[in-house]
């Protein structure tokens, strides 16, 4: 929003990054405010020990997305750097932890039929979603948004189920990938 950056500033933040947060945008802040921890410039940049996520198979039982965007865990496998190889790995973990939660705040507003719970529930969710790679999640989360906005409970209740089934799918996805990153 207009002037956030300011009344940040002005109540003693060093800099100020807004929300979506976008990969590039933190790597330039992280650069400018994290001193490098050698001097020499080529062993600063990150190399990648393997792909996080391999490419699908391209079976036909395929037809859903895949739950987690490669890209996105690449960059930020690349911001962690290689100093720093558990960074990722520590907000996957975070995130996991943090699902029960997530599914509870919004079945809790819709049991309640709170839509201003609701709303707020599934915008935190869906940028959480969004921050780790999960965009199938992240866009369901925003359609729930959605409903709840309109006070939808009728769209709300036919969208819970879509939204349980894809948290499993990026539980299952996310933890595969941990799991390969300790052996």
């Amino acid at each position: 929003l207009q002037g956030d950056r300011e009344l940040c500033l002005n109540a003693g933040m060093d800099d100020f990054l807004p929300k979506p947060v976008r990969v590039e945008d933190l790597k330039s802040k992280l650069d400018l405010w994290l001193v490098p921890k050698t001097k020499d410039p080529e062993a600063q940049e990150p190399r990648l020990p393997h792909d996080p996520l391999p490419p699908s198979s391209g079976s036909p039982a395929e037809a859903l997305p895949d739950p987690i965007a490669r890209t996105t865990i690449n960059e930020l496998l690349a911001l962690g750097g290689n100093e720093e190889p558990d960074f990722v790995y520590s907000l996957i973990y975070q995130f996991l932890e943090d699902l029960p939660r997530h599914l509870q705040s919004i079945e809790q507003a819709f049991q309640q039929h709170d839509s201003e719970a609701l709303v707020k529930a599934a915008h935190t969710f869906k940028g959480s979603a969004r921050y780790i790679g999960a965009f199938p999640l992240s866009r369901l989360c925003q359609q729930l948004e959605n409903f709840g906005r309109e006070q939808d409970f009728s769209a709300i209740e036919h969208h819970l189920p879509d939204i349980r089934t894809e948290i499993v799918r990026v539980r299952g996805a996310l933890q595969e990938l941990c799991s390969r990153s300790t052996t």
